[in-house]
Parts: C-alpha cells; structure tokens; sequence
C-alpha cells in the first residue's frame, strides 16, 4: 500500500508464521497475530490441492 503523504509503499504490521501441523512448510504456513487468528497460505504445483490440505480443509468444516 503506497501512503498518500509520502507516496513510500508502507508495511502493514509484522506477523508471525506457524507450521501447520501435518503439513510441510514447503507446502503451507499459517500467518498471523496468534495460533488463534491465522490464514493459511498453500504454495503447489498442479490443479488439485495436495492431500494434506485436503484433508485439513475438510477437517475445518
């Protein structure tokens, strides 16, 4: 995001990233400000989400 004063990009405030447990950091990390409040970030090759997101998703719902 690019402030309006300076017209600098500024960063948002750090956060910190967690290993998913049974998944790869290769494949995914949780970021955010706890183990509570994270997104899930998945980096893969191919169409399909690999197994172990899978089976993560379908173990949220």
């Amino acid at each position: 995001m690019r402030s309006a004063r300076s017209g600098r990009e500024e960063r948002g405030p750090d956060k910190a990233a967690y290993e998913v447990k049974g998944v790869s950091a290769d494949v995914a990390i949780a970021v955010g400000d706890g183990p509570d409040d994270v997104e899930i970030f998945v980096s893969y090759d191919g169409t399909e989400l690999p197994p172990e997101v899978r089976r993560l998703e379908d173990a949220s719902r």
